[in-house]
């Protein structure tokens, strides 16, 4: 630490009362005694009185000001009016329609007739090339499939209702 760095610092600790009494002592007799510890005092106070202030605040009119220049430019449309409604109604049928399907596949391939179902044996793969997929990709998975789409789609359905709801409640169109 440099000699300026050094009498600094023994000063800021001299005017926020944070030294002991024999460094009080010592900087009083510098500050007495030294111009250049004078001038470095001088320079510590009037930073203590810079970051003691409160900054002075913009006028009333220049805040006028300001949110009249803020309405003057062009503000982006709502989404509504770029956003093609078409659009919004095909994806939304074509997911009806695929949710449709699915549904209508999962009920085809309910046994409603028998509610035993075969037990099947586990049997260990022997051979990599002896796999049988079937026993992966059964009526189960396919169907637990099937479910997860369907609570999905009426997960996504309700959302949507639900910010209809919102809209048609805050008097939007």
């Amino acid at each position: 630490m440099d000699k300026h760095e050094e009498i600094t610092s023994r000063i800021w600790d001299f005017v926020e009362d944070i030294a002991s009494p024999d460094e009080k002592a010592a900087v009083q007799q510098h500050l007495d005694t030294d111009p250049e510890w004078q001038r470095i005092f001088r320079e510590v106070k009037e930073m203590q009185q810079l970051l003691v202030q409160e900054p002075e605040l913009p006028s009333l009119r220049f805040t006028k000001n300001v949110m009249e220049e803020i309405t003057r430019q062009q503000i982006a449309p709502a989404a509504q009016s770029y956003i093609n409604k078409r659009i919004i109604w095909a994806i939304g049928i074509f997911l009806g329609t695929i949710i449709s399907a699915a549904l209508a596949y999962g009920f085809g391939q309910m046994n409603w007739k028998d509610n035993s179902a075969p037990v099947k044996e586990f049997k260990p793969l022997a051979k990599l090339d002896n796999i049988d997929v079937s026993n992966i990709f059964n009526d189960n998975l396919v169907n637990g499939f099937l479910l997860l789409n369907i609570v999905l789609g009426l997960f996504f359905l309700d959302r949507f209702l639900a910010n209809k709801r919102r809209k048609h409640q805050s008097g939007g169109v």
